[in-house]
C-alpha cells in the first residue's frame, strides 16, 4: 500500500489533524493520480456502507435457531428442493388490488407492520421469519407502507391456512411458506428493490431446497410451480472479527505464555513471517507425474463446468464458463503468505464472501495445504457463490489418491453444502483485486524491510563486538607484556643482587633477533635464562653461581580464591593488583577456583568482579597471602566501584576503568546472544504453527520453557520490535 492509499484511508476515516487535512485537500486539488485513487477508495467505502443493512439483518437472525444462512428473494419468492419445498405465494405476495384498491386481509394469522419506506428496516415475525427491507424498496412516493405478513412453517399452520403442498399433482414436503402484502395510500405496491428473507429451518439445511412460486386458481387452490435453485446466501460479519490465522498459531502463542488475546501483537507477529520459505506441494496426475498443485489447479480448474456427480441435477444446471477463474499467475512456492492474509483481513472486504464464517472455515483448512493457489481461486471469484470455487478446487484433484484424495474429499464436502455468495456491486471484483494487490505488496514489503533492517542491525552489532574484542585483545597483550617485562626486570635485579653482581638496570628481555656467539666461561650470562623461565612459569627458582658459589632464589607461592555461591553468577572475574607493577593481572578460572602463584617480592591486593545480568557484584581483599580465601560478593554501583579503586595509581585506575567497561560490554553481548537464541527458538516454534503442511511436527503448545522468556519481537534492546509495522488504516 503506497502512501497515497494510507493518506486517503485516513482522510475518509476522518483520522487526520486539521493541518494534515488541509495539506491533503490542497494536494488533491491538483494531483490527478491522487484524485483517481480517491475515487476508487470512495467506491470501496460505499460498498462497505451498503453492507450496513446486512449487518443489522444478521443481528436479528443470530437470535434465532437458524444457523445464520440467508435466503434472498425478490418480489416473488419461494424455495423448494427435489422433494422438499419452501414456498411463497406468487399472486398474493403483492396481490393486484381489484379496481385499484389496496386490500389487506385481516385474519387471526396475520401480523401487521408499518414501515418507513425511506429507511432500511428489519422486520421479524413472531415465529422468527426475518425480512430485511432496504430503503426505497417499494414503488411508491409515500413515506409509509403498511405490511401484512403471514407465515406457515409447520404442518399445523399449513392446514390452518388451508394451504396445499402440491406441485402439478406431485406431493411435496414443505420447508415453510410465507405471505406478504404491501399497501401505500390505499393501493397495493410492488417492489422496486429485492428484499432479503430469512426463514428458520427445523433442522439441518437441505442443500437441494428450491424456490417455488405459488399460483392460486379460481377455486383458491395453490399450485407450486417454477422451481428455481436456491443459493444459500451467506451472512457477512465484520471481517476483522473472523479468525484467519492458521489453526495452530493462537494455541501455540497461548502455550508459550504470550499475549495471544492482543490482536495488534498477534497480527504483527504473524505478518512478520511473510516470505518465510517452505517447500511446494506436489501431487500425482493421471500420468503418474509429480506436478505442483498450482499447475493442477490451472489445468483442471476449467473442468468445473463439466464436473458433476451421478444424479446431481443441480450440477448440470450450474454449468457455466470459468473465464473469470484465471489461473495463469505465477506459481507460489510457499504456503499461504501471511502478507496475503493481512491484505484481505480488511473491512474493505466486509461485503464479500471473504467476510463469512463459511470462508473462514475453508481458509483455516487451506492453511494446512502447501500452496496458496486455492486461496486465489476464492479471491478471484468474489462475485460468485462459494460452491463455484469449491468445485474448481475439487476438479483440481479429480485423478488423485491418498493425501490428494483427502484434499479432494474435503473440498467435495464444502461443495456439497452449496454455500452461496454475497452480492457485490458490478466492477467491485476488479477494484477489490487492485486494492488487494496494493495492500499485499505493502505488507510483504513491510515484512521484508523489517527483516532487512533487523539483519543489518545484527550485522552491525556483531561487527562492533568483533572490533571491540580485537581492540581489547591488543590491550590485554600490551598490558600482560608490560607486566611481564616489569616483573622480569625486578626478578633479575633481585637475583643479581643476591649473587653480589652489579646489575645494569636495563632489563634483559628476550629479543626478537639474537646474535649467536660462542662462550668459554660461565657466570651471570646463564642467570638471565633461569630467571626468565621462572618468571614465565611463575615458579620458584634457586640458582647457584658456579664461580662465586652464591645462590640466587625466586619464590612463588599459590593463592587460591574461591567465591561463595559462584554458580549463581553469569560471569566472575578475579584480579591481582601487585604494588610494584604498573597494571593489574587477571587470574584465569580453574573449575570453581581462581589460582595464581604470587611473587614473594610483591604485595598484592585482590579484586573480584562478577555479573548477574548487567548487575555488578564486587569484593576487595587487601594484602593477599599465599593461601585459600572464600569471598562473598555484594552488589555494587559504578560509582562505588570507582571509589574502591581510588587509592591506586592513576594508571591502574584507568586500566581498571577500561577493563570494567569492556567486561560490561561483553556481559551485554552474552545477554544479547542468549536472547537472540531464545528469539530464534521462539520463531521456529511459531513458524511450525504457521507452516505445518507435509505433516510437520506438532507445534509445542504447552512448552513452559523458561528459555522462551522474551517477548517475540524483542530481539534486541537497540533493534526495533522485530514485528511488522501494520500499514495504517
Amino acid at each position: 500500500m503506497n502512501n497515497n492509499t494510507i493518506l486517503i484511508e485516513r482522510y475518509l476515516q476522518n483520522e487526520m489533524t486539521a493541518v494534515e487535512r488541509t495539506a491533503f485537500e490542497q494536494q488533491l486539488a491538483t494531483d490527478k493520480n491522487l484524485q483517481e485513487e480517491m475515487r476508487i477508495q470512495q467506491q470501496l467505502h460505499q460498498a462497505a456502507m451498503n453492507a450496513g443493512i446486512k449487518t443489522e439483518f444478521g443481528k436479528a437472525i443470530s437470535r434465532k435457531i437458524w444457523k445464520g444462512k440467508l435466503i434472498k428473494w425478490g418480489l416473488i419468492v419461494g424455495v423448494a428442493a427435489a422433494a422438499i419445498a419452501l414456498y411463497t405465494f406468487k399472486d398474493s405476495i403483492f396481490p393486484h388490488a381489484k379496481s385499484g384498491e389496496g386490500v389487506i386481509e385481516r385474519s387471526k394469522n396475520s401480523e401487521f407492520f408499518s414501515v418507513n419506506a425511506a429507511a432500511d428496516t428489519i422486520i421479524e415475525t413472531k415465529d422468527g421469519v426475518v425480512f430485511a427491507i432496504p430503503a426505497h424498496a417499494f414503488n411508491t412516493a409515500s413515506n409509509t407502507v403498511q405490511l401484512e405478513i403471514k407465515t406457515a412453517l409447520n404442518a399445523y399452520d399449513i392446514i390452518q391456512n388451508g394451504l396445499s403442498t402440491i406441485s402439478n399433482g406431485n406431493l411435496l414436503q414443505t420447508g415453510g411458506m410465507f405471505y406478504i402484502n404491501g399497501i401505500a395510500d390505499g393501493k397495493a405496491v410492488s417492489l422496486a428493490k429485492d428484499i432479503s428473507v430469512s426463514v428458520p429451518a427445523a433442522g439441518e439445511l437441505n442443500p437441494n431446497m428450491q424456490l417455488f412460486d405459488g399460483v392460486e386458481d379460481s377455486n383458491g387452490v395453490i399450485n407450486w410451480v417454477n422451481p428455481k435453485p436456491i443459493d444459500n446466501g451467506l451472512r457477512t460479519y465484520d471481517i476483522t472479527s473472523l479468525d484467519f490465522y492458521p489453526p495452530r498459531y493462537i494455541p501455540t502463542l497461548k502455550g508459550l505464555g504470550k499475549d495471544y488475546k492482543n490482536k495488534q501483537y498477534t497480527d504483527s507477529l504473524y505478518y512478520s513471517f511473510s516470505g518465510y520459505p517452505h517447500g511446494r506441494r506436489f501431487v500425482m496426475n493421471e500420468y503418474n507425474e509429480n506436478i505442483p498443485v498450482e499447475r493442477s489447479i490451472k489445468e483442471n480448474g476449467a473442468m468445473y463446468a463439466n464436473y458433476k456427480e451421478d444424479g446431481d441435477q443441480q450440477n448440470q444446471q450450474d454449468q457455466q464458463a470459468t473465464d473469470s477463474a484465471d489461473m495463469t499467475s505465477h506459481e507460489s512456492p510457499y504456503q499461504i503468505d501471511p502478507a496475503k492474509i493481512g491484505a484481505i483481513w480488511d473491512r474493505k472486504f466486509n461485503n464479500t464472501i471473504l467476510a463469512t464464517k463459511e470462508f473462514e472455515e475453508r481458509l483455516r483448512y487451506m492453511h494446512t495445504l502447501c500452496t496458496d493457489e486455492f486461496l486465489r481461486v476464492y479471491f478471484e471469484n468474489l462475485n460468485k457463490p462459494l460452491y463455484y470455487s469449491d468445485s474448481i478446487c475439487v476438479a483440481a484433484f479429480r485423478n488423485m489418491e491418498s493425501m490428494n484424495g483427502a484434499m479432494k474429499t474435503k473440498f467435495m464436502e464444502f461443495y456439497k453444502r452449496r454455500d452461496g455468495g454475497v452480492m457485490i456491486a458490478s466492477g467491485m471484483q476488479q477494484e477489490l483485486s487492485a486494492y488487494f494487490e496494493k495492500k499485499y505488496t505493502a505488507y510483504k514489503e513491510a515484512a521484508a524491510k523489517t527483516w532487512a533492517n533487523y539483519q543489518h542491525a545484527l550485522d552491525s552489532l556483531q561487527n562492533i563486538a568483533n572490533v571491540k574484542r580485537y581492540q581489547q585483545s591488543v590491550k590485554d597483550f600490551i598490558r600482560e607484556n608490560q607486566n611481564f617485562t616489569e616483573e622480569l626486570q625486578i626478578n633479575l635485579a633481585n637475583a643479581y643482587r643476591q649473587l653480589g653482581i652489579n646489575y645494569n638496570d636495563t632489563p634483559r628481555i628476550p629479543a626478537a633477533n639474537y646474535y649467536n656467539v660462542t662462550i668459554s666461561t660461565t657466570g651471570w650470562k646463564n642467570l638471565d635464562f633461569y630467571v626468565t623461565v621462572a618468571t614465565e612459569n611463575r615458579e620458584s627458582m634457586a640458582y647457584k653461581d658456579p664461580g662465586t658459589g652464591k645462590t640466587a632464589t625466586l619464590t612463588y607461592n599459590e593463592v587460591n580464591i574461591k567465591i561463595d555461591n559462584v554458580k549463581q553468577y553469569d560471569r566472575v572475574l578475579v584480579y591481582l593488583i601487585p604494588d610494584s607493577l604498573s597494571s593489574f593481572e587477571r587470574i584465569p578460572q580453574n573449575g570453581d577456583s581462581f589460582k595464581r602463584p604470587l611473587n614473594s617480592l610483591f604485595k598484592y591486593d585482590g579484586i573480584v568482579l562478577a555479573y548477574k545480568g548487567t548487575q555488578a557484584y564486587f569484593v576487595k581483599q587487601e594484602d593477599l597471602q599465599p593461601k585459600e580465601y572464600v569471598l562473598n560478593l555484594s552488589p555494587v554501583s559504578d560509582e562505588a566501584l570507582r571509589a574502591a579503586l581510588s587509592n591506586y595509581t592513576v594508571n591502574k585506575q584507568n586500566d581498571f576503568n577500561t577493563e570494567f567497561a569492556y567486561r560490561l560490554f561483553e556481559q551485554k553481548e552474552v545477554e544479547r546472544n542468549v536472547k537472540l537464541q531464545q528469539d530464534i527458538a521462539f520463531r521456529e516454534k511459531i513458524a511450525a504453527s504457521i507452516f505445518n503442511c507435509f505433516d510437520a511436527e506438532q507445534a509445542i503448545l504447552n512448552s513452559g520453557d523458561s528459555e522462551i522468556s522474551a517477548d517475540a519481537g524483542d530481539f534486541l534492546d537497540s533493534v526495533g520490535t522485530g514485528t511488522v509495522p501494520i500499514p495504517q488504516k
